[in-house]
């Protein structure tokens, strides 16, 4: 009798702790599951949740410097008007995250090339914020471009914005091209003529003889040509993408510059 009341315990012990093992594995489960999934914020946009592997991760970045870059270039550079339009149309998982790098990466060298351009001696007079408010200049001069293509496209329909920073990040290629144009000419040009340069003095323009005019003039028609094809990837009628893309462009120009004058003295 008792051997039987033993057996008979133990099978109930021994089925009540199976129950017990598969409710634990049940749980662990499903926290699993809600770490690793993802939320969607006010706007509907997914939300990685802290588990998850971040957008700005170091492999991403290089790997972008690597690959991605050398190949947006070859796209930009070989087919200037198809290839313009086919980089702003993808929808890309990572077009957010190489806008940010390609925005940053203009406003870096707008921070750190003029300030070694100019001699040793006259940094500790200059500083290095001054330099560091340029490239805020620049960064503020390629975001109000994506503000600019993302008003021009809510006329049309429903853009969204983080979609329009690569407007603004494409324009950041010829932008960089200009300073690196002033680097290279720093080489032949005094340095005191580069800096005027910068204010776009037109006499200074004409002591960099007609190659440099020329220069700027492709940079300028590339970002008028970055926002067409912007506006055009949107659905904006033609004639619209033609007449507003350089009005489009002159205005960031002119607001740039009275925030410059505002707020970087």
């Amino acid at each position: 009798m008792a051997a039987l009341m033993r057996e008979v315990f133990w099978e109930d012990f021994a089925r009540k702790n199976k129950k017990l093992i598969s409710n634990k594995n049940q749980i662990l489960n499903q926290m699993e599951n809600f770490e690793n999934q993802t939320e969607e914020d006010v706007f509907g946009q997914p939300v990685e949740t802290k588990s998850a592997k971040s957008e700005f991760d170091k492999e991403k970045v290089i790997n972008f410097y690597k690959k991605g870059l050398p190949e947006m270039l070859k796209t930009f550079f070989s087919e200037p008007i198809s290839g313009t339009y086919s980089l702003l149309s993808a929808n890309s998982n990572t077009g957010f995250f190489n806008s940010v790098l390609l925005i940053a990466t203009a406003g870096i060298l707008y921070m750190i090339i003029p300030y070694f351009m100019i001699p040793s001696y006259e940094r500790g007079y200059v500083g290095f914020g001054f330099f560091f408010k340029c490239g805020l200049a620049i960064v503020a001069l390629l975001m109000i471009i994506s503000v600019i293509s993302f008003l021009i496209k809510s006329l049309s329909g429903k853009p969204v914005f983080r979609n329009e920073l690569l407007t603004g990040a494409l324009c950041a290629i010829p932008v960089s091209f200009l300073i690196i144009f002033v680097f290279v000419s720093s080489f032949f040009v005094s340095v005191d003529n580069i800096m005027d340069f910068g204010a776009g003095s037109l006499q200074t323009l004409q002591r960099f003889g007609a190659l440099g005019g020329l220069i700027i003039l492709y940079l300028l028609l590339m970002m008028i040509n970055i926002l067409q094809q912007s506006l055009k990837a949107g659905n904006t009628k033609d004639a619209l993408a033609w007449y507003l893309s350089p009005v489009g462009i002159l205005l960031a120009f002119y607001i740039t510059a009275k925030i410059v004058e505002m707020f970087i003295q």
